[in-house]
């Protein structure tokens, strides 16, 4: 007497597809990097000093890199906002576009791997951190030094963007 298994009806294959995929969503949200960027001041030329905080389960998660990475994701993705409070000028950012973001996915991707090239572009000013809890986050926040001139130049030739002298 040999019992056959019984094949999966389609509910069961697709609740299975549907809990993966949510599973796969859930994990890739906790990866995201979650930060604020703003001006802390006027810089050298070339450079933009800006102040970035991150979020974090435990203070410990918020390493130097992790912080230089906010910085330069920031001043790629986001630019920065006019403030009054040190007279710095609105910044846009690097890469404005979500298509070329997104075209150029696998070069991000490389760029901004652990210790990746962005780490280059980016030095603490100092090495305090200030951590404050914010409901069950900690908002991580430290002055970085940013080459935004060095930033555009490798960005130009990879060919994400396009420079002063290329065609319109």
């Amino acid at each position: 007497n040999t019992k056959l298994h019984k094949p999966l009806n389609m509910k069961k294959i697709l609740f299975l597809l549907f809990y993966v995929l949510i599973s796969q969503a859930a994990f890739a949200q906790d990866d995201a990097l979650e930060y604020d960027i703003e001006p802390a001041g006027i810089g050298q030329k070339g450079m933009s000093l800006v102040k970035v905080s991150i979020y974090v389960k435990k203070p410990k998660q918020a390493t130097t890199a992790l912080l230089k990475k906010a910085a330069v994701h920031g001043i790629i993705f986001r630019g920065l906002s006019e403030s009054g409070t040190t007279g710095y000028a609105k910044q846009r950012p690097l890469v404005s576009s979500p298509a070329a973001a997104q075209q150029y996915g696998d070069y991000f991707e490389t760029f901004f791997q652990d210790n990746g090239k962005y780490i280059s572009y980016a030095n603490m000013v100092g090495s305090t951190t200030q951590a404050v809890k914010v409901n069950k986050k900690y908002r991580v926040s430290a002055t970085i030094n940013v080459s935004t001139d060095e930033i555009r130049r490798a960005l130009r030739d990879a060919g994400v963007i396009k420079g002063m002298t290329d065609g319109f």
